[in-house]
């Protein structure tokens, strides 16, 4: 069944929009998000763009060791011609992919809890199935250099947004829930001659749906299940997506009519999901905390010690990372008289795919020297 259930997800995009015309009439409430009765709601749209950011180090590298040479020069990093915004799809000419929008922020203060911010959106049936007004994204950034010099240039990514939501606790721990799905990624690293493409950062074990959402997300399923009209019920049939999910549960055994209500079953929760069933997700929590280091000054041992280092944990991260890669640029010329046949081209290198990437556990501590 393991197999089955990869083909429904994986044709549920299919189905998805027969399942969002029966969730059109759906109450948020479904989805029993974090906030209470009462509280702050925000809703935002928004379009950002920074021409240039830079950071400065007054005094440069000061240490010694080979083969580096002690220096005071002061060095910058910019990253410049910076557009955060929506993800620019425009499949679609009726949807405004250009704007960071349809985002619904939720402000609560529990006693015990402390401050609770839950960012979702304003239509929570369509951030799960993946309609019209699911919270898109794509930032970009035209370069990154230090000291002028390139390091990447074209830097885009694009995809959508899950829920989030920031817990600020009584003793100023921060801990952050998140779900989000990279569709399309692409930038040039200058300084290594490479080039990455199409790259998407989701995962197919779908942990929204086992996560702290589940049973909600559950209530939701069953509501378009209950919902379900008979006009999209034979439109789905019609589909080739459900005689292959069918055909699957006829070959695990199961008689006509079972296949049949199981497949429309599968289909129309899938569908309800789409827009979320490969959802990466990422829990860390940040804190203030102390750490040391040791050095040698002049024959000197000293010890550092640093109070209220920024200290960010990750919790959990599991992802899956897919990307075509490029090395160099081709250019075809004829040999006869060194003319130019055809312009220059990046060189393939080939894809890379990473599963199930592992990060919980990884630990940050980040402070100034």
């Amino acid at each position: 069944m393991k197999g089955l259930k990869k083909l429904v997800l994986a044709t549920a995009v299919a189905a998805a929009p027969f399942a969002q015309a029966e969730m059109t009439a759906m109450d948020d409430a479904l989805l029993g998000e974090m906030t209470g009765q009462s509280g702050v709601s925000i809703e935002l749209s928004a379009e950002l763009s920074i021409g240039s950011f830079t950071y400065t180090d007054g005094d440069g590298y000061k240490g010694s060791a080979a083969p580096l040479t002690g220096t005071e020069s002061e060095g910058s990093f910019t990253m410049s011609t910076i557009a955060l915004g929506g993800n620019g799809d425009a499949s679609n000419p009726s949807v405004d992919r250009t704007k960071l929008d349809d985002i619904k922020i939720d402000i609560d203060v529990d006693g015990d809890q402390g401050l609770i911010i839950h960012l979702g959106g304003t239509n929570s049936g369509d951030v799960l199935s993946g309609g019209d007004q699911a919270v898109d994204f794509g930032l970009s950034v035209g370069s990154v250099d230090v000291n002028g010099a390139v390091l990447a240039s074209d830097i885009s990514i694009e995809g959508f947004l899950g829920p989030i939501d920031v817990v600020i606790a009584n003793d100023s721990t921060i801990n952050v829930d998140a779900y989000f799905e990279v569709t399309n990624g692409s930038m040039d690293i200058d300084v290594l001659g490479l080039g990455i493409s199409n790259l998407t950062i989701g995962d197919d074990s779908s942990p929204i749906l086992s996560g702290a959402y589940a049973t909600k997300i559950s209530e939701v399923q069953d509501y378009a299940e209950a919902s379900l009209d008979a006009g999209t019920k034979t439109a789905i049939e019609a589909s080739p997506t459900y005689a292959n999910v069918k055909q699957q549960y006829v070959d695990g055994g199961a008689d006509d009519a079972t296949a049949s209500a199981a497949a429309l079953s599968a289909l129309v929760r899938g569908g309800a999901v789409a827009g979320v069933d490969n959802m990466a997700y990422v829990a860390m929590t940040i804190t203030t905390g102390s750490a040391q280091y040791g050095s040698l000054v002049s024959g000197v041992k000293q010890g550092h010690l640093v109070s209220n280092a920024l200290v960010i944990a990750i919790d959990k991260m599991n992802m899956d990372i897919s990307a075509d890669l490029t090395m160099g640029t081709t250019t075809v010329v004829d040999a006869s008289d060194a003319s130019v046949i055809t312009a220059p081209t990046a060189a393939s290198l080939g894809s890379i795919a990473i599963n199930d990437l592992n990060l919980a556990g990884t630990t940050l501590k980040i402070y100034g020297h």
